[in-house]
């Protein structure tokens, strides 16, 4: 008998370790459509009439009162104080927050259209754009863009006849992409490389489909995927797209990469709802598929590090997982990591500090993945001179024998 406990205990480890997403209690039936962590802790989940924050990693969510009718596609924080949620309200298509999520106050200026992604570059760099707004003469759609924080938004490309803007990334405060379809003529990226002042517009055809979501590892390679099982890959920094084939003629609605080489994407069979989490280990290579332990259609996936993430879908679905979406490893093979690096001021022109429960060695990368510091820390907080590196987005590596912790900072 004692060996048969032995046994069931033992087999209880081996399927928990194997365990991939585990779903999460939202205390809403409400259809969440977008999902952003500004660290390991602290996350917000925007949806239909559904706006929620966590402050301890998802084991609880708290409903922020918005008001009004709405719906949240894209949120974005430049730091971890201010954040920025679009959508459409009828209060406004644009909610800003500078206590951390407590409050968000709507902008009210004039934002034409239903809004679907925004981003920003610094505190005060950011750009919206949306799906349509129908005029009586076809669908017309704008891209905003602020330079004072969100007190002002003005228009930088359109009208944009019969353009249906999703998803935006930028690489540095000048290189930017959207993606989205115009009305039949086919999917479409654009990019900028002087903040937006001018776009060129690449077709990639596909009249049926639409391109929804845009991802950047570094300033040379990046992702878009969209509907009809397309996923698309550049290595020279959007110059040329090369479709990579994902095996599933399904309906993309975000990808995300945890690190150079490791991402997800998630999405469904509409108007089913099958749904599908795939991850790649080789840049994209190769795609493996994820069981999800539901049936609902997945809508935004987000990481905080290598290993912890969370996917948003239909019917208040949350669902996280702390080990890369199922990895089998030995006890002493696992690697803990977190998002627990606590760096400030952020963004910073001259020092920054960082806090950290672990001494180790600190690594910082520019985007392109270039090693431009490396040096042990000691203490729990040390400061870091980063007057010489050039303006731009950073990444931070604090390693040791058992822990990474990672984060990011912008040098203004």
């Amino acid at each position: 008998m004692k060996k048969f406990y032995i046994f069931v205990i033992s087999l209880f480890m081996v399927n928990y370790t194997m365990a991939q997403w585990i779903a999460l209690s939202s205390y809403t039936s409400e259809s969440l459509k977008s999902v952003y962590f500004t660290d390991a802790n602290n996350g917000f989940v925007g949806g239909n009439n559904a706006f929620l924050k966590t402050t301890n990693g998802g084991s609880t969510w708290s409903v922020i009162p918005i008001g009004g009718l709405f719906v949240f596609h894209s949120i974005d924080f430049p730091s971890a104080d201010t954040g920025y949620a679009v959508g459409f309200s009828f209060d406004g298509n644009i909610y800003k927050t500078t206590d951390a999520g407590t409050t968000w106050a709507p902008y009210t200026g004039s934002i034409q259209g239903e809004l679907s992604t925004v981003y920003f570059t610094d505190n005060n760099t950011g750009y919206t754009a949306g799906n349509w707004t129908n005029t009586g003469t076809g669908d017309w759609c704008n891209i905003y863009k602020t330079t004072d924080g969100g007190t002002n938004w003005n228009i930088i490309a359109g009208p944009l006849h019969n353009y249906h803007l999703y998803s935006s990334f930028f690489t540095d405060s000048n290189t930017g992409y959207e993606v989205g379809q115009q009305s039949y003529v086919g999917q479409f990226i654009m990019k900028t490389n002087n903040g937006g002042t001018t776009w060129d517009t690449i077709q990639i055809g596909g009249t049926g489909f639409r391109l929804v979501s845009v991802f950047f590892t570094n300033v040379d390679t990046g992702y878009v995927v969209g509907l009809g099982g397309t996923i698309l890959k550049t290595t020279n920094g959007g110059t040329t797209w090369t479709e990579m084939w994902s095996g599933k003629d399904w309906n993309f609605t975000s990808v995300f990469f945890a690190s150079t080489d490791t991402g997800y994407i998630v999405g469904h069979d509409y108007p089913d709802t099958n749904n599908i989490i795939l991850k790649t280990v080789n840049g994209g290579n190769t795609w493996t598929e994820q069981p999800s332990g539901t049936n609902v259609i997945l809508e935004s996936v987000y990481f905080t590090s290598v290993d912890t993430g969370y996917i948003v879908g239909w019917d208040g679905t949350i669902l996280k997982t702390t080990n890369g979406g199922g990895t089998s490893v030995g006890v002493n093979e696992k690697l803990s990591t977190s998002n627990s690096l606590k760096i400030y001021p952020n963004p910073s022109s001259n020092v920054i500090t960082i806090e950290t429960s672990t001494k180790g060695h600190l690594f910082i990368q520019n985007v392109n993945g270039q090693e431009l510091l490396n040096q042990p820390i000691s203490k729990p907080s040390a400061q870091i001179d980063i007057k010489n590196l050039p303006a731009g987005v950073y990444f931070m590596r604090l390693t040791n024998e058992k822990t990474v912790r990672v984060g990011k900072f912008i040098k203004q």
